[in-house]
């Protein structure tokens, strides 16, 4: 089982070409937005490492999912969807969990600089009905993060970026007709 280190990849997601790749992603596809900005702590726990503000008082929010190595480059699935938060008290993870303030999935390759950005109710939404087809065909994994107090462990399943714009879009064709 891997172990994960939070705090390198928080101060990877703070490298100055990681911020500078994101705020010109965020600021073409929003451009209408009046500010990006970080999010603060406590809504980083609730899935909002940015906060577009909009005219007329809108608010979205940006969870980023950030990755050193880029597997696409090497034909493999490259976003790794998390199913289980935490596998021992079986709380959802990210993919599943309705409960983030999360609009939009914002996923970013260090190695590569390739960002790719889906809308977080459809990507749930096809998360629910594909899970188990990919949890079958598809590899899974789980990994183990230190924490103060002992250690929890959490579980993902990985899926070709491809196949979920395909689905994402898909399913947002299928929500704009009805």
């Amino acid at each position: 089982m891997k172990s994960f280190d939070f705090n390198e990849q928080f101060a990877a997601a703070d490298a100055e070409s990681v911020r500078r790749r994101v705020d010109k992603f965020l600021r073409q596809r929003f451009p209408d937005a009046l500010s990006i900005r970080r999010a603060g702590a406590a809504n980083d726990k609730m899935g909002a490492d940015f906060v577009i503000e909009f005219p007329h008082g809108q608010f979205r929010f940006v969870d980023m999912k950030m990755r050193r190595d880029d597997f696409k480059a090497r034909g493999m699935d490259d976003i790794a969807l998390e199913v289980w938060s935490n596998t021992e008290q079986r709380k959802p993870g990210w993919a599943l969990d309705d409960s983030k303030l999360t609009d939009y999935y914002l996923f970013v390759w260090v190695t590569t600089g390739r960002v790719v950005m889906f809308d977080a109710r459809a990507l749930r939404a096809i998360t629910r009905v594909h899970l188990s087809r990919w949890q079958t065909g598809n590899k899974c994994a789980e990994q183990r993060t230190p924490t103060m107090s002992g250690s929890y462990s959490s579980s993902v399943v990985f899926v070709s970026s491809d196949e979920l714009a395909l689905l994402v879009g898909r399913w947002q064709g299928i929500q704009l007709a009805a």
